[in-house]
């Protein structure tokens, strides 16, 4: 839908969308997606149209003059998208301490008064599944429209899922636009007709404060849907969608396009990855692999941007560059010729952890091809800075891109144009913003084990040691609960025993400090009859002293 009204008509714009053009009179607007999954050319045949890649994407267009008021504005955005869509936009705010290596892209090729600032988030950091307040944000929400007849199970279960949010402020006095999209594949389930087969067969009423409501179907099957041309998009209102399309056999795939749709350009095409270094450890050496290729009929220029973040550190000395040309023709420049071939202008880093920008010009011709190889170095990292799943590596976001006609001087408005116009024929032109896919990078890993190990040992000896002073400083003296069942179980010859030993341990102690004729001088205290004790007394006390010398 696109409703349009004044920034303070909260009755159709979500608040924090108006509040936030209220506040911050020199946004343009603003281009928000939340994608999950990719397009399988392999089953579905080519796609209709360019998704955003798996994760968050944002970018901004403003006309501030200052480059703090642009970061103040980059900063509103990102807090109100995060809030709004319950998803972690937070982690693009340049303060943010989750992702360091998260910053916000500039164009650097801009004018004065047209500043784009752009970020993504890879999948794992982002909650894609935001369907429910991306609803509510619509001026009907799931009451009346086309998402009244939306299956949240069906959205959950397909392959892929994009979000889309685009709101942008026109003329004088000031009014805001706002374009939601859901872009979704859904396999074909029993006949019907309309979105029955999808969702049900549940009643469409207009959304009546919606000023356009469209879906765009494409079949990928050669046996699509009635009407719908194989490989074609076709654009129908909402009413059109919902009563009149038959479906084809539950065979054939296909996908509903909520929004704004349009076919992809098959011309260029560029690949980005971080590829091993040949007899060297892929945590510790790597090579950045860059590969533009020109599959149309006219030469074109190429504006691409992008950033290593602090842990990958370029090795500029390596740079290799390899042009081919639609004749065969070959040409491969390295070092500085390469750099000045490809227009490099290294931005080197703001900070310890900030990243280093590395925006490129390069003219590509006609069926041509242009790669560019750069070895880089993985830093180590310290244990904090690592995720739970330390051992996948970081996912880093993906890289910018736009094209257009050589010669063109290259510039921010064009760019700004496509994520201000709310016309879905701006999103044709050659200046828009493309992405590539992200980058799963593997760092050194530091000895995970080393900390548990020492807390282990610590624990155990504090442990051992606060035992034993508890048990002579805090434990009572009454018998342990195992020791009385034995006390209670013994006899009184047990007790008379030991009272006889103790009797027998005392006489020697005393023998053994009595003097040998006071010993002998019992004879007189005892009768005769017992003269036989003090002999035997007399031969204790003999055999006592010997052993105690």
């Amino acid at each position: 839908g696109l409703p349009i009204g004044l920034g303070d008509d909260f009755d159709l714009l979500p608040k924090p969308v108006g509040k936030l053009f209220n506040a911050h009179r020199s946004l343009e607007g603003f281009d928000a997606a939340l994608s999950r999954g990719r397009w399988k050319e392999e089953e579905w045949g080519p796609a209709p149209r360019e998704f955003r890649p798996p994760g968050a994407v944002l970018v901004t267009a403003d006309n501030a003059t200052d480059r703090g008021g642009a970061e103040r504005v980059w900063k509103y955005v990102v807090s109100m998208l995060s809030g709004s869509l319950c998803a972690s936009f937070e982690g693009m705010d340049p303060d943010h301490e989750s992702s360091h290596w998260v910053k916000p892209l500039n164009l650097p090729w801009k004018e004065q008064s047209h500043q784009v600032q752009l970020a993504t988030l890879p999948y794992e950091p982002v909650c894609t599944e935001n369907l429910t307040p991306w609803l509510k944000l619509l001026p009907c929400g799931m009451h009346r429209g086309l998402a009244s007849l939306i299956a949240p199970f069906s959205i959950a279960e397909s392959p892929l899922m994009s979000l889309t949010l685009r709101a942008s402020a026109h003329g004088h006095p000031r009014r805001v636009a706002l374009r939601a999209g859901l872009d979704v594949v859904l396999p074909m389930g029993t006949k019907g007709t309309g979105f029955a087969p999808w969702f049900g067969s549940n009643a469409y009423e207009a959304c009546p404060a919606a000023h356009e409501s469209t879906v765009e179907v494409f079949s990928g099957e050669t046996d699509g849907a009635e009407g719908v041309d194989h490989g074609a998009v076709r654009r129908l209102s909402s009413t059109d969608f919902v009563s009149s399309i038959p479906v084809p056999d539950r065979n054939a795939q296909a996908q509903a396009l909520v929004g704004n749709a349009t076919m992809a350009s098959r011309g260029l095409s560029v690949m980005r990855d971080i590829l091993s270094h040949q007899g060297m450890s892929d945590r510790t050496h790597g090579r950045y692999l860059l590969r533009f290729t020109n599959g149309g009929h006219t030469a074109r220029q190429v504006h691409f941007i992008d950033q290593f973040p602090f842990f990958v550190r370029p090795l500029w000395h390596t740079l290799r560059l390899v042009v081919q040309e639609s004749a065969g023709v070959t040409e491969e420049f390295s070092g500085l010729h390469a750099m000045q071939r490809l227009g490099l202008s290294s931005v080197p880093s703001a900070g310890h952890k900030a990243p280093t920008g590395v925006p490129i010009v390069i003219n590509i011709a006609p069926a041509g091809a242009v790669s560019v190889f750069l070895d880089v170095l993985k830093s180590f990292i310290p244990v904090g800075e690592f995720s739970s799943a330390c051992e996948k590596g970081f996912d880093v976001g993906s890289a910018a891109w736009f094209e257009q006609d050589i010669g063109d001087p290259p510039h921010s408005a064009a760019v700004a144009a496509t994520v201000v116009a709310g016309d879905p024929s701006s999103f044709a032109a050659a200046e828009r913003l493309r992405f590539t896919e992200g980058l799963l990078v593997l760092v050194p890993m530091p000895d995970f084990s080393m900390p548990f190990n020492v807390i282990a040992l610590s624990s155990t000896a504090l442990c051992l040691f606060f035992g034993s002073i508890f048990r002579l400083t805090a434990a009572g003296r009454l018998p342990h609960w195992v020791t009385k069942k034995a006390l209670q179980g013994r006899s009184r010859l047990f007790w008379a025993s030991r009272v006889f030993l103790g009797l027998v341990a005392a006489a020697l102690y005393g023998l053994s400090v009595m003097e040998l004729e006071q010993v002998q001088g019992l004879r007189k205290r005892f009768p005769d009859d017992l003269g036989w004790l003090v002999d035997f007394l007399v031969t204790t006390k003999g055999q006592v002293d010997e052993l105690l010398r």
